[in-house]
């Protein structure tokens, strides 16, 4: 089952003639990106020595065809002869025409997508209830969430036995129940055994990859040899709102954004930027009534990851974080992050838009039907009607329509050129976030790579380059969508030749149109922010690779051009006994450090090249980094390093305040003046020390004003996602299907602890762990080990700091009926409100 069934009759892969009733012409792909057949026995397929960025086969024979004018979204007008940005605009053409019934969903599924149940789910338990079976089995299902099918059957076999009365259900049957039970739809598209392309969009009827030539099924079969995974966005959100403690959770958005914009009606302004909306993109699109109370925000992540570390085995995953889930409350945890696709490896895929086109598809077409239908337990209740009454907000209807509002799309600064359709950071033009600065190329140097030089270079004069230098203190804002389009535009130009394409894309750092354009409806409705707007930048990548960065000035392990010397490098400090004197002080400081951060580091000289994490980096070099850097830099380096360090400890916050924004732009923006001046110092041989990265840190302080703090939309859920899916991944001889199946299975048992709660109690905060004991007072939590029995106290200074502890807190009757017999018990820790744990040195 694809998402593209519908169109397939549409959208000709040879020159064979239009059917009468066909919206689209007939067009010859011939020479297109990565090798549409052309009819002919053999495909033109992308050349090998072709970048993924040209994909130019044969442009020659292209021709140039008229698109019919749509019903709405944004128009093309003809098709380009330049293949990479035609395969893009059929990609976008056929997303804007989505309809839910071009064959994702059977009959059944798409009937129940559009009529929800409108009543919570009643599964009864106890040793005569009638679901005792099911929830027995459901259960057992969920604890071997990291075994086999054959530790499951082992487990119930052991039940039956000792529990004839009881009769769980067979894995198979459970995990059937499970898909009725919540309603969720995974659809698996055909995928070439490479990974090259997924079968669908324009590629649906092909049965041979128009990259690698691969067979699309196995030999006389219509079997296919690969396959990868899309679980619909559309019946996983119905099931959240199917609980009244979900649905509650999710009135946050509706409820904060509406409290705000009746603060801004009295004339205030925003103070604290804590979320999303709190930026001024957002306000915007609330104020004008673009973006709905009932609308669901999405934010949609990709990225790809490894699966073995001496392997070739690269697998990308896109997951759905709903943002109307509070951020200190449900957003991020494990069982609300919703499965997106699974694309198995062991290669990157060639055409990203094959694999994103299904989870798009299902989206745009929810949207073109006017959204997706929804009952919600919690507004079916008094207190919730109670509670908007008391806010003075209007109450929303329990069954209603929901739009699916794409607010962001995030990713690293690999993925994100495929998302946006700009350059990669080599390019010109090569802003993360598509701000107007060009860059500057080394003379004769490095070929085609472009650095964010903001000073201009002594003696420099690169046709194209030369421009004046850029004041610091004033970041450029990125380009709107309007601005973007208009680039658009020009990219896909009918009449472009091969060289004036590569022209045109170097000084617009626009590659071809995105097929995110696909999802945006009308100026009225957009459902998208816009781009390349949406596409912000992720401080999680930002912060591992400015570390790498300056450690790798520091240690010397920068590049050094010809007409350049290292021992003119007064900034390498952090080589030979210094380097290992410092590798062991950073892991000497780790008995120290309190369980709030998280991962301290490992000993950088001896792991900074063995899978150092992104948590580890910025435990090293923004929190431990200034005070054991104190001694070993010399001192205009470090005075410079701590405008770096103070300015990311203000932005990289949940919760930022108006007044540390400005300041904290200026650190960073002193700090980029002082790097150039420092460490570049006006020459040309060092211009590749200034990359893209060190250029993100112009736009980290501005961007909270638009659209909320980094930390709320950087890649940490993506990561943890791949981490605990590859985790589970149990069979290494079919590992990327395994992946398939585990990524799945997430989706089903999300599902089913928001449909019922009472399946995940014990990973609540609240839930006591055994041998625990919760407290009165300020949700404390006494945990284990503990002393089996209380001893009698004798030492006087113990009996007086206690019993002043007890008189501080004024509970004088429990003093007294302590002075009366001072007994104590040892505890291994605490639980704090905050939800980390304090450890004591008995216990450890």
């Amino acid at each position: 089952m694809d998402g593209s069934a519908g169109l397939d009759d549409n959208v000709h892969l040879t020159a064979s003639p239009t059917p009468p009733d066909s919206p689209l012409p007939a067009h010859d792909l011939s020479g297109s990106d990565y090798g549409l057949s052309d009819g002919s026995s053999e495909s033109n397929r992308a050349s090998p020595g072709l970048s993924e960025d040209d994909g130019f086969a044969s442009v020659d024979s292209a021709s140039s065809d008229p698109l019919p004018d749509p019903d709405d979204g944004y128009d093309f007008e003809w098709l380009s002869k330049i293949p990479s940005v035609r395969t893009a605009q059929l990609f976008v053409y056929m997303l804007r025409k989505a309809s839910l019934n071009d064959g994702q969903l059977n009959a059944e599924q798409l009937q129940r997508l559009l009529n929800p149940i409108e009543e919570a789910i009643d599964l009864q338990d106890g040793p005569d209830g009638r679901d005792r079976d099911l929830l027995l089995s459901m259960r057992l299902f969920l604890a071997h969430t990291t075994s086999s099918q054959e530790n499951y059957q082992d487990s119930i076999d052991a039940v039956r036995t000792a529990f004839p009365q009881c009769k769980p259900l067979r894995y198979d049957t459970v995990k059937k129940r499970l898909e009725e039970i919540t309603g969720v739809v995974t659809v698996y598209d055909d995928l070439c055994i490479d990974s090259c392309v997924a079968y669908t969009g324009p590629y649906a009827s092909l049965e041979e990859c128009p990259v690698c030539g691969q067979a699309r099924f196995h030999e006389g079969s219509q079997t296919p040899r690969n396959r990868m995974s899309t679980v619909l966005l559309g019946p996983q959100l119905q099931a959240l709102h199917r609980h009244e403690r979900t649905g509650e959770m999710l009135d946050y958005w509706a409820e904060q954004t509406q409290l705000l914009l009746q603060q801004l009606e009295l004339g205030q302004t925003v103070e604290e930027f804590s979320d999303t909306f709190c930026g001024s993109d957002v306000i915007e699109l609330l104020d004008d009534k673009k973006l709905l109370p009932d609308d669901s925000v999405i934010m949609l992540s990709l990225d790809g990851a490894q699966l073995f570390r001496n392997k070739k085995s690269t697998f990308w995953i896109s997951i759905y974080v709903i943002l109307n889930f509070s951020p200190e409350e449900g957003r991020y945890k494990v069982k609300y992050v919703l499965p997106g696709s699974m694309i198995p490896g062991p290669n990157k895929p060639i055409v990203m838009e094959s694999v994103l086109y299904t989870m798009l598809h299902h989206i745009s077409a929810v949207n073109r039907r006017g959204g997706l239908p929804v009952w919600d337990a919690y507004r079916a209740t008094e207190r919730y009607i109670a509670k908007c009454r008391q806010q003075g907000r209007p109450s929303g209807l329990a069954r209603y329509d929901s739009g699916l509002f794409t607010i962001l799309f995030t990713a690293d600064a690999e993925a994100m050129p495929i998302l946006n359709s700009l350059v990669g950071p080599t390019g010109k033009c090569g802003c993360r976030v598509r701000c107007p600065m060009p860059s500057r190329r080394i003379p004769g140097l490095r070929g085609g790579h472009y650095y964010p030089m903001m000073a201009k270079p002594e003696n420099y004069a690169v046709a194209g380059c030369d421009h004046d230098s850029i004041d610091y203190d004033h970041p450029y804002d990125p380009i709107g969508q309007d601005e973007y389009l208009q680039l658009v535009d020009q990219i896909c130009d009918p009449d472009l030749t091969l060289a004036q394409y590569k022209v045109l894309r170097r000084e617009t750092g626009v590659s071809k149109p995105s097929i995110l354009i696909g999802l945006w409806l009308s100026h009225e409705r957009p459902m998208i922010l816009g781009l390349p707007r949406m596409c912000p930048g992720d401080a999680m990548h930002e912060i591992m690779n400015i570390s790498t960065i300056m450690l790798s000035l520091w240690r010397g392990t920068i590049d050094c051009l010809a007409t350049d010397s290292r021992n003119s490098w007064d900034w390498m400090v952090l080589t030979g006994e210094t380097w290992l004197q410092h590798g062991y002080d950073i892991a000497a400081c780790r008995p120290f450090v309190p369980s709030l951060f998280e991962r301290w580091p490992r000993n950088p000289a001896e792991k900074i090249s063995s899978g150092f994490k992104a948590v580890e980096y910025s435990n090293y070099i923004f929190v431990a980094g200034p005070a054991h850097l104190h001694r070993v830099l010399p001192l205009k380096y470090w005075v410079n390093y701590c405008k770096l360090v103070g300015g990311m400890q203000q932005t990289y916050q949940k919760s930022v305040q108006r007044d540390q924004i400005e300041p904290s732009k200026q650190l960073l923006c002193d700090f980029l003046r002082g790097f150039e001046a420092l460490y570049i110092q006006g020459r040309q041989d060092r211009m590749h020390f200034m990359t893209q990265v060190v250029h993100n840190l112009w736009h980290i302080a501005p961007e909270i004003l638009r659209i909320g703090p980094g930390a709320l939309y950087a890649q940490w859920t993506l990561e943890r996602t791949i981490g605990n899916i590859t985790a589970e991944a149990k069979q290494p001889g079919n590992p990327f299907q395994n992946l398939v199946q585990r990524f799945t299975r997430r989706a089903y048992t999300n599902a089913l602890k928001s449909l019922v709660p009472e399946m995940d109690q014990r990973r609540d905060r609240s839930h006591v762990p055994p041998g625990g004991r919760a407290l009165a007072i300020d949700n404390y939590m006494l945990l284990p080990a503990a002393d089996r029995y209380y001893r009698q106290l004798h030492d006087v200074e113990e009996l007086n700091a206690i019993s002043d502890y007890l008189l501080e807190l004024e509970l004088h009757e429990q003093l007294a009926a302590w002075t009366e017999n001072p007994r104590v018990r040892r505890w291994g820790g605490m639980r704090l409100p905050n939800g980390h744990n304090a450890r004591c040195v008995w216990s450890q």
